[in-house]
């Protein structure tokens, strides 16, 4: 065994730089867990390789190396029943039963496969089950607890018995994410609301306050009265009466708007004022708050709670094509529409369009913004990172609604990926992304026969 995996290395060397490195799943028994913990719900989503299967639900095949399709849905009902059995999931303590929420093959890119030579299709084919948690309501505490482990074959045994694995897994929960990894001496994973956390939102300056005054309504409506009152009064009376009444009235038009002057007050704008337009530093820091917190959105796990993260920052008219626009960004194909992770979002340059104030009248107060902006993101599966950077230039407007600053308007420009760096860096913020590694299979590697075409490459904007 040590000798094939002496081998395996030689052949990584010889192949793509990238393509070596990125090894998912590994040869041998693997699994990848995604929990996402929402509102009043929970989904996990498991992805194993092949190996992983046959060892925890052993499902007889036509050919023990190869998943044909008719053979999909038996171990689609095998692993579900298995996993619904072996393995618990309590919500504020009490255990609840998983929905079948879909399944899917991933047919392996065989290009790999020299990088596997103990367990060959069997490694590299990937089957994944998503499973559905619901709750009554809003819930506290969550508590998973794992039950797979496979002994590790991959591993030369020490006394005749391959070691159990242990299985990564990533968490995500009001925006924060989290690793864990499930072993035997430690199956459990617990989870409590209130000691999490939720994840940070940027602080957007409020829009500056146009000049108000105070007034008092119960006293101006007395005087209002009283004016009234002296007006009929003079009409009707003559001029010798309507002084006395006025004299009479204004005494007491005084001392019982005095007594209501506390009762009811409003702020109303001063009269042949305008509204306090920001500078152009303070119109940076409003869009770079607005920007940081759009992609912040996306820490959130569930479709609901995105929506309402956006809402903060994005016109309810501009919700569906934003959400539409930066979800498809962050969904990487070749890995089998896995989420990447934001890690940084760098803007490299905005240019503030400042308005004239002596536009608009009492239209509300709008700017654009011409921005070029890096994404770094990664995406964690099998206990392992990618990383990459996309940069982008748009054009946004932003328009001061209520008391709070909103961006109406997305017009994207430009998009591309940007090259260099290998591994993970050790800034995270300003991370470059590795080389995509199915371009580089597809640069280098030669045409093989009988084998699945490479997959196309796309660059999936962040």
């Amino acid at each position: 065994m040590r000798l094939l995996a002496l081998v395996a290395f030689v052949l990584g060397g010889l192949l793509p730089g990238d393509l070596a490195r990125d090894l998912h799943p590994q040869d041998g028994p693997d699994a990848d867990v995604r929990i996402t913990i929402g509102r009043s719900d929970v989904k996990i989503t498991i992805t194993v390789n092949l190996l992983f299967a046959d060892l925890v639900v052993g499902v007889l095949r036509e050919n023990r190396d190869r998943l044909d399709p008719v053979e999909h849905e038996t171990l689609h009902e095998a692993l579900f029943e298995h996993f619904k059995s072996k393995h618990e999931v309590s919500i504020d303590g009490k255990i609840v039963e998983p929905v079948d929420d879909g399944f899917g093959v991933e047919p392996p890119d065989q290009r790999l496969l020299p990088l596997f030579p103990l367990f060959g299709m069997r490694a590299m084919t990937k089957v994944r089950l998503q499973l559905a948690y619901a709750a009554a309501a809003s819930f506290e505490d969550l508590t998973v607890r794992w039950a797979s482990f496979p002994p590790d074959l991959a591993v030369d045994p020490d006394e005749g018995q391959a070691p159990p694995v242990s299985v990564a897994a990533s968490t995500l929960a009001e925006g924060k994410e989290d690793r864990v990894t499930f072993r035997v001496d430690e199956p459990v994973y617990a989870w409590n609301r209130s000691s999490a956390g939720r994840a940070e939102f940027a602080g957007v300056p409020a829009p500056a306050a146009r000049p108000t005054m105070r007034v008092p309504v119960v006293t101006v409506l007395v005087v209002a009265a009283w004016g009234v009152i002296t007006l009929l009064t003079l009409l009707v009376a003559g001029g010798h009466a309507g002084r006395r009444v006025l004299l009479r009235g204004g005494i007491v038009a005084v001392i019982v708007g005095a007594a209501c002057y506390p009762l009811r007050s409003i702020d109303v704008a001063v009269p042949f004022t305008r509204e306090v337009l920001p500078d152009e530093a303070q119109e940076r820091a409003i869009f770079e708050a607005l920007h940081t917190n759009v992609y912040r959105a996306f820490d959130f796990g569930t479709e609901d709670e995105i929506y309402d993260a956006l809402a903060r920052s994005v016109d309810d008219r501009l919700l569906d094509s934003v959400y539409n626009e930066v979800y498809q960004s962050l969904v990487v194909q070749e890995e089998g529409g896995a989420m990447s992770k934001v890690r940084g979002v760098e803007i490299v340059d905005a240019d503030v369009q400042l308005k004239d104030p002596s536009e608009g009248g009492d239209e509300p107060v709008t700017f654009s913004v011409e921005c070029r902006w890096r994404v770094t993101g990664t995406v964690v599966h099998w206990g392992h990172s990618h990383w990459r950077t996309n940069e982008y230039q748009a054009r946004y407007t932003l328009r001061r609604d209520a008391d709070r600053w909103r961006i109406v308007d997305v017009d994207l420009e430009s998009q591309k990926r940007i090259e260099g760096g290998d591994g993970a860096p050790s800034n995270p913020d300003t991370a470059p992304a590795a080389k995509d590694t199915a371009q580089a299979a597809k640069d280098t590697a030669p045409p093989k026969k009988d084998t699945a075409p490479p997959k196309k490459d796309t660059d999936e904007p962040l």
